[in-house]
């Protein structure tokens, strides 16, 4: 959320080509950041609840 912020304040200050493209640089690295994080967080909770359910489906086709 920094980088985005510190984006949109470049983005605004800036009077030259420089100045857009640091702020192009910050905002892609701050919206990069957080789809990243976004996709690495959902992971784990899909495998936790495939390796919670693998088990239990085991044990009732054996029984």
């Amino acid at each position: 959320m920094l980088f985005l912020a510190a984006s949109a304040a470049v983005a605004l200050l800036a009077t030259s080509g420089w100045g857009q493209l640091t702020a192009s640089l910050l905002g892609g690295i701050g919206l990069s950041s957080l789809v990243f994080v976004f996709i690495r967080g959902q992971q784990p909770r899909a495998s936790r609840r495939l390796r919670l359910r693998a088990p239990t489906r085991a044990a009732a086709q054996s029984n």
